[in-house]
């Protein structure tokens, strides 16, 4: 484009938006041409994206230099006055990658004794409703936990994890029958060591259906023709009511990544292996729309 025609565009947007000088017009007017899955690559507290920090009670950026996360090392909030989490380290065997989603992320390979806890903090404990998020790389193969807050499966907490068959499995701990959501088989592909973000909402409710498990800003509701599902094994979907309540979770840990001695009874699951990144926890349900604009906000990598 010349000269001229490049003054031509700027003052057709000027004059588009009235009382907007030329570089406001033309940032309005480009903004407006992001498609649904334009890669905007924002952070939670970009001021385009308003509202994220509602009821955000817990962000783990994830981001450090390169290299093995050493014993006692600190993750630090993703905002000030917010919970930090702690590394726990026998092997190091979790390290930060220079290829998170947005920024670092941290890799870990299964290694159950290493372990990062954000511990008990108040805003963790006994949520009367909530959203956790994150984004995973990883590849099917053996059951792994994705996140854990409970008393070994007992009485109280939830945990998430991704079954040996493909299916994203939540869990809230009821002192009879747990609450539980378990998705369709997913596609092998979408384990194929590429990024997904992962969503859970629960509405605090002993309702099987309060709560919803999402994948790439869509809920998981079974489709043959959604290309996330694995349509040979059918509806392999499940839900199931939560019986006779559930206990405090104020003392048990919220465990991010790995899986101490503590938690290796319940669920029959191992530590995560593959790389992981910005962790959030809402303590109230983030809708449908909110998630899809979340996932178009942070799609980068």
């Amino acid at each position: 484009m010349n000269i001229l025609s490049q003054r031509v565009l700027k003052n057709l947007i000027a004059f588009l938006f009235v009382g907007a000088s030329s570089a406001q017009a033309q940032n309005l007017f480009f903004r407006g041409l992001l498609t649904a899955d334009a890669q905007e690559c924002r952070s939670l507290y970009n001021p385009q994206t308003p509202g994220y920090n509602t009821n955000l009670v817990a962000h783990w950026k994830m981001d450090g230099a390169a290299g093995v996360i050493t014993n006692g090392a600190t993750l630090s909030s993703g905002f000030t006055g917010g919970p930090t989490a702690t590394a726990t380290i026998s092997s190091n065997s979790l390290s930060y990658t220079a290829s998170g989603i947005i920024n670092q992320g941290i890799t870990a390979n299964g290694t159950s004794a290493d372990y990062i806890s954000a511990g008990t903090p108040a805003a963790l404990a006994n949520l009367s409703a909530a959203t956790w998020m994150m984004w995973i790389k990883v590849t099917a193969g053996s059951a792994i936990k994705l996140f854990y807050k409970s008393d070994n499966n007992s009485s109280n907490g939830y945990f998430l994890l991704i079954d040996s068959d493909r299916k994203l499995k939540f869990a809230k701990v009821h002192n009879g029958s747990n609450l539980q959501n378990f998705s369709s088989p997913l596609a092998s592909a979408y384990f194929s060591n590429s990024w997904h973000q992962i969503v859970v909402t629960w509405n605090g409710t002993s309702t099987g259906t309060g709560a919803k498990l999402y994948m790439d800003g869509k809920e998981l509701v079974y489709d043959v023709a959604d290309p996330r599902f694995d349509t040979s094994s059918g509806n392999g979907s499940y839900v199931q009511n939560g019986t006779s309540g559930f206990a405090s979770d104020a003392t048990s840990p919220f465990i991010l990544l790995g899986s101490p001695a503590s938690t290796t009874t319940n669920p029959a699951a191992g530590a995560f292996s593959g790389t992981m990144d910005e962790f959030a926890v809402w303590n109230r349900v983030l809708n449908s729309t909110e998630i899809e604009k979340l996932y178009r906000h942070q799609k980068c990598n």
